[in-house]
């Protein structure tokens, strides 16, 4: 069985402590477990060769600047902040001799700009292809020299970025046009070509024995892609054909390519030519891109998938990740031609939106693999939510009209089409359930339960989109409930709220399913099916227990097993299902029937809120059966049977059942409980049936009134206190409680008594009421029944002093 471990539980070492001592687990797989989850590997440490010459020295440290990693534990800078950063990282000598490169290249640009015109397109590619041509020779002329390594690598970076240019600019001016000019063409590719070549044999010569490598042959592709252009339908074609080329490139690239940290001067400088030699590729593509979208006027729409695959590219080809560090700028520059490829084609171009989407689905995929963060996630839910609004609306428009009025007509839904949502969104929940349970299964706990609440939110609001429409919400409901409850089946350890949520979604799914297949049943159907549910989950709750030999249920935990968690929770859904049911049935009185029954508009007759009566049975059997819930049970059926009497007590037709039902549930739950409070109830409850009794004339005699009450009451303080001296006299806890409740009883009948005697005999005396024989022999029976008390209580001590 798989075990996710938590590494970050506090008490995660005890726990394995216990288990190794218990004999759970041997101590190598602790050794293993510990080595495995609660360990970090230390950091590589880049040991450097000394060299001999200064420059070279300091030339190794700039170069191991670039390439060791700086971790730090500070929070993470802000954007402008990194933006900061990353510029300050760059500004290096290579990038001061770029730039001054770079500002002879504009001004000699301006210069030529100014007498441009006045040369035909033959000499001003010639002039384009002599300055390249200058760059080209003031490399290979640096390159000879030891001392000028950085320029000559400028001067290599600044020959490249212009070999592109020139072959769109052979393109531009229309060197097609006689045999002279397509000389000119042959010779100018011939020299870009060599160039190309010239410069990739000083990297591949060095690093592999092939002939070009992948990066210069893409290159000189991506290039040679800039002639044809004034054939109709080309530049898109062209554009397709690089960005799939360097994207084959790319894939390839990065299976094949292995970059090995090295301490040698060279080798570095080798690597080093060979990811600028990568990022010019990339270079080259968007020169392509520009071309085709701000000269050629290709409609951008159709090349929503050229610019998500080309930001796709520079993530994928983000030189820096090779050697351990992250280029921000290079990054956001991908990020954001991924979104610009989604924005111009969602709905001009569905389907290269779509394929977008799938692009940065696995760019995101692979990145959380290494992150575990939690806003990959959350953006993965969004693009693959998104992913199904777009493979609906691939569908033809004629099948999709067809497809929603079918369904709307098989479900029913032509008040509430919304609902549908809920059922063709259903799948993906599903897909985001099966995540969740593969970072679990990747022992990324936080990550993981950041899923579920993912997963709960998006499965709420499928549910509520579904409300309106019974047959949906059915579906809808039990699906969840079969989802739920595999995926419990896979966690471990147990999530008590997922069980909890299992199980109230399987109640939900019932009902759900009784309303749609029965939807005119009645109050009365509906509270007998809540009753005969409280029952069966009160069942599962017994038969649980039994099966476990009646083993302990303890307060949930991490680590309590799933039929246990499952068993807890029937028997606090029991509990719901007793107090809605009562609900119902209290809200059907008189007196309340406004609030709830015209809602349900429905009428229940008296007799049947009788059926109540199940729940404090049920829970008295609970307290019989199982030890360890016998208190609590007990204690609640003592209260169900306090409610019930609220539903029965106002109609003779249920009064003396209710009270007779109460009096043998009671002599129950005193026998469990043993307690005071269950002993008092149950003698009440004998007094008030033979109280009620007497007032109805049951038992034959005409009713009881008026001064009648005072003989009545004189009467049970007799029988109290006999019955008192008898049962004190017995040994046992039960009868001792017992004891205790008829002499309370019987005191507290005696005060009334007494009172209610006293404020007769003032209505004589202020001639109020009329002398009675009755009112002489209650206080008659009254003076011996304390008498006798006395007696009782004074052989009871003299009995104990004895002892």
């Amino acid at each position: 069985m798989l075990i996710n471990i938590d590494k970050n539980h506090p008490q995660i070492l005890e726990g394995l402590d216990i288990w190794l001592r218990l004999g759970l687990i041997s101590d190598d797989e602790v050794r293993q477990l510990c080595q495995k989850y609660l360990s970090t590997p230390l950091p590589q440490v880049i040991k450097t060769e000394k060299l001999v010459t200064n420059t070279k020295t300091s030339q190794t440290k700039i170069d191991l600047q670039q390439t060791i990693p700086k971790t730090s534990t500070v929070k993470s800078p802000n954007l402008i902040t990194q933006l900061l950063q990353s510029l300050m990282a760059e500004l290096s000598l290579r990038w001061l001799l770029f730039l001054g490169l770079f500002l002879v290249v504009v001004s000699s640009g301006l210069l030529a700009a100014s007498q441009w015109e006045k040369f035909p397109p033959p000499a001003q590619d010639l002039v384009l292809l002599a300055y390249t041509l200058c760059f080209f020779g003031a490399t290979v002329w640096t390159r000879k020299t030891g001392n000028l390594r950085l320029t000559s690598e400028t001067l290599r970076l600044v020959t490249l970025l212009l070999v592109p240019v020139n072959f769109w600019a052979i393109d531009g001016l229309g060197l097609w046009g006689n045999i002279g000019e397509w000389l000119i063409v042959a010779l100018a590719s011939f020299l870009l070509t060599s160039i190309v070549i010239y410069f990739d044999k000083k990297i591949t010569n060095y690093l592999s024995k092939q002939w070009i490598s992948i990066a210069a042959l893409n290159l000189l592709g991506l290039s040679y892609l800039q002639y044809g252009w004034k054939f109709s339908g080309f530049p898109i074609l062209a554009i397709y054909l690089g960005v799939i080329g360097t994207a084959i490139a790319t894939i390839y690239h990065n299976q094949t390519q292995k970059i090995t940290e090295t301490t040698e001067v060279e080798n570095k400088t080798n690597t080093g030519e060979l990811l600028t030699g990568i990022a010019i590729v990339v270079y080259a593509l968007l020169i392509l891109l520009a071309r085709g979208i701000f000269v050629a006027n290709v409609d951008i729409t159709k090349l929503g998938l050229a610019l998500g695959i080309s930001g796709w590219i520079l993530l994928k080809n983000n030189i820096y990740n090779q050697i351990k560090q992250k280029l921000f700028i290079q990054n956001r520059i991908g990020i954001s031609l991924l979104f610009l490829g989604w924005l111009v084609s969602v709905y001009a171009q569905p389907w290269q939106a779509l394929l977008v989407s799938i692009i940065g689905l696995l760019l995101l995929a692979e990145n959380l693999q290494k992150s575990w963060r939690r806003i990959e996630l959350s953006t993965i839910f969004c693009i693959g939510l998104q992913i199904t609004w777009l493979g609906w609306r691939l569908i033809p428009s004629a099948t999709r009209q067809t497809l929603f009025t079918t369904t709307t007509q098989i479900f029913n839904a032509q008040n509430s089409p919304e609902s549908l949502f809920s059922l063709t969104w259903f799948p993906y929940l599903i897909f985001m359930v099966w995540v969740t349970d593969w970072i679990y299964r990747s022992q990324q706990i936080n990550l993981g339960k950041f899923s579920e609440k993912i997963c709960l939110g998006f499965g709420v609001f499928l549910n509520i989109l579904s409300w309106q429409n019974p047959l949906v919400i059915f579906l809808n409901l039990l699906a969840s409930t079969i989802t739920l409850a595999i995926f419990n089946s896979r966690r471990q350890p147990t999530r008590v709220a997922l069980v909890y949520l299992s199980h109230i979604t399987a109640l939900l799914s019932i009902f759900s399913g009784i309303n749609y297949f029965l939807p005119d049943l009645s109050l009365t159907a509906w509270i007998i099916i809540l009753l005969v549910m409280m029952v069966s989950e009160w069942g599962i709750f017994i038969l649980q227990t039994k099966i476990t030999a009646e083993t302990r249920i303890v307060t949930p935990t991490s680590s309590i097993s799933l039929l246990s968690c499952f068993c807890l929770s029937a028997w606090h859904l029991g509990l719901v299902l007793a107090t809605i049911s009562y609900i119902l049935l209290l809200g059907n009185l008189g007196n309340f029937q406004p609030n709830i029954c015209t809602v349900i508009n429905c009428q229940l007759s008296p007799e049947w809120r009788i059926i109540w009566f199940i729940t404090p049975l049920a829970l008295t059997t609970i307290s019989s059966r199982i030890i360890s819930f016998r208190k609590i049970a007990g204690e609640l059926s003592i209260a169900a049977v306090i409610m019930l009497q609220t539903l029965t007590l106002w109609q003779p037709e249920t009064r003396l059942l209710g009270l007779g039902l109460g009096i043998v549930l009671m002599f129950f739950n005193t026998k469990y409980l043993l307690t005071q409070t269950s002993a008092n109830i149950t003698v009440g409850f004998v007094l008030t049936v033979i109280s009620v009794c007497l007032w109805e004339s049951v038992l034959g005699l005409p009713p009881v009134s008026g001064v009648e009450w005072l003989l009545i009451i004189s009467i049970y303080l007799v029988n109290l206190w006999l019955l008192y001296s008898r049962i004190v006299q017995l040994s046992g806890k039960l009868f001792n409680i017992y004891a205790k409740a008829l002499d309370r009883w019987a005191i507290t009948l005696c005060s009334l008594e007494l009172i209610l005697l006293t404020i007769h005999s003032l209505g004589i005396y202020g001639e109020i009421v009329n002398p009675s024989i009755i009112v002489i022999i209650s206080a008659t029976l009254t003076l011996f029944a304390i008498g006798y008390r006395g007696f009782i209580k004074q052989t009871t001590e003299n009995s104990s002093i004895t002892e």
